[in-house]
């Protein structure tokens, strides 16, 4: 009979070789991580949202982005700023699948969330017991030195009572505005910067509104 003229160590040593040859290979080849899109609603406008990620992910993106979760505090002294801020507190600590570079704004609009739903606790409070030394429990919560002062200076303007209604409103706007300068700032900012370093971007096409 022929013998074989091939080695078989030879042959082994080459397939290690190989092997060895598709590890690297694989290691070192750009990888292209596919692009999802979702159908999302953004400032009333139908809009595409796309990234490297899930629909769940991007969907749980969307739900935290500012657009989407900050409560309309126009009204601070309304039933419902109280309620749709402690709505947009409960989201933003319990919301799943976020990538981890939301995890500062996620703290950050969490801090300032609380803050705010303890102010608005606060005002409710004094507006159904005509005591707004309510509003001074929060000042001297979040507040020191000259800062405090200032608050406690603009809870002095209230009246109580209100000789006519609605006569507060402005000054507990001005006091709101005033308190949210001071606390934890709005991280908008922190939240499109982490999502341009995440890939994930909007896709809209806002028409113009004719006259």
């Amino acid at each position: 009979m022929m013998k074989s003229i091939l080695n078989p160590t030879f042959n082994l040593g080459f397939l290690v070789l190989n092997l060895l040859f598709s590890f690297v290979a694989e290691k070192s080849w750009p990888k292209t991580t596919p692009q999802t899109k979702i159908q999302v609603t953004l400032l009333g406008q139908g809009c595409i949202l796309q990234g490297p990620f899930n629909e769940n992910t991007l969907q749980a993106v969307h739900l935290v982005g500012p657009a989407q979760i900050y409560p309309n505090l126009s009204s601070p002294d309304s039933p419902e700023a109280l309620e749709q801020t402690r709505k947009a507190l409960t989201q933003i600590k319990t919301m799943n699948y976020l990538p981890s570079l939301l995890d500062r704004y996620k703290e950050k609009l969490a801090k300032r969330l609380e803050a705010q739903t303890d102010f608005l606790n606060n005002l409710q409070a004094a507006k159904k017991n005509q005591d707004y030394s309510f509003l001074l429990k929060t000042g001297k919560t979040y507040f020191k030195d000259q800062d405090l002062k200032s608050f406690e200076e603009f809870t002095q303007k209230l009246q109580i009572p209100e000789k006519k209604p609605g006569q507060n409103r402005a000054v507990i706007e001005q006091i709101f505005d005033f308190f949210n300068h001071s606390i934890e700032q709005d991280p908008e900012e922190e939240f499109h910067r982490a999502i341009k370093k995440l890939k994930i971007e909007y896709i809209c096409s806002f028409e113009e509104i004719e006259d």
